[in-house]
């Protein structure tokens, strides 16, 4: 697994970490997404990135873990 990212959704809204293509998980990154009220839900989705033909620009993705977080749990034990 050398190139993988995390895409974050909520609601209608989607956002996408950028790449790792080395083995140091480290994204370092900030996100802001609106919520359209205090009861949504949080996608976290892990994904692998594998070259699909013989052109690097066409990837297959690969869901390698993905969480499902309630927003009015965010600030509970294991998340706080």
């Amino acid at each position: 697994m050398s190139n993988i990212l995390v895409k974050i959704s909520l609601g209608p809204w989607q956002v996408t970490s950028k790449r790792i293509m080395n083995d140091k998980l480290d994204w370092n990154q900030t996100f802001y997404i609106p919520t359209p009220h205090n009861f949504v839900t949080i996608k976290l989705e892990v994904i692998n990135l594998q070259s699909d033909g013989w052109f690097k620009e066409h990837f297959k993705e690969n869901v390698v873990a993905a969480y499902e977080i309630r927003l009015p749990d965010i600030n509970k034990e294991p998340f706080d």
